[in-house]
């Protein structure tokens, strides 16, 4: 049985906030967190931000581990450093 992928968390190390992440992909980018507060989308937060950023990005279709492959293959080429993965299935 192959499970499908609904989501995925990916924590990208960077300074700021990394609002411009391969868009042209088959997951979207959904929100982010840093450090368990939602700093986007929403009202501008006013805290002190790590260099480590949760990402939530929504299949546009269920997606497989090959796609969510090509999509951190993606980051890579845009020099963002991802460094753990979290699938959420449906």
């Amino acid at each position: 049985m192959s499970r499908k992928i609904q989501s995925i968390d990916v924590f990208i190390v960077h300074q700021g906030l990394p609002k411009d992440l391969a868009s042209d992909s088959v997951f979207e980018l959904e929100s982010i967190f840093n450090r368990g507060t939602l700093v986007y989308p929403g009202p501008e937060v006013r805290c002190q931000l790590t260099d480590v950023h949760q990402c939530r990005f929504k299949a546009k279709n269920p997606a497989d581990t090959k796609e969510v492959i090509a999509f951190l293959t993606a980051l890579e080429a845009q020099d963002r450093e991802w460094v753990q993965v979290n699938h959420i299935y449906e």
